[in-house]
């Protein structure tokens, strides 16, 4: 098993609708953003007219990764967790 690997002990409960924001924030729902689409976006950013402040909303190390886990899909207040792995 690789040494990174969460093995969860019991199902898992996802909201399909905090997988589906995410997603979007993510840019994982690639038909839904053109290449134009994404060109402005990063004009915007890079002009400072858009601003990625508070995207990143909660931080945790590997070794609370089930904590992690629990907020990133089950606090509504948690738009982007993002596990640290420098730590």
């Amino acid at each position: 098993m690789n040494a990174n690997a969460i093995v969860f002990q019991q199902p898992c409960q996802l909201s399909v609708r905090s997988l589906a924001l995410r997603a979007m924030v993510d840019g994982d729902v690639a038909a839904e953003w053109k290449r134009a689409d994404l060109i402005a976006v990063t004009q915007l950013v890079e002009s400072s007219r858009l601003s990625l402040d508070g995207l990143v909303t909660h931080t945790e190390t590997p070794n609370h990764a089930t904590q992690a886990y629990e907020a990133a899909f089950g606090d509504p207040d948690c738009l982007k967790m993002v596990l640290d792995w420098r730590h």
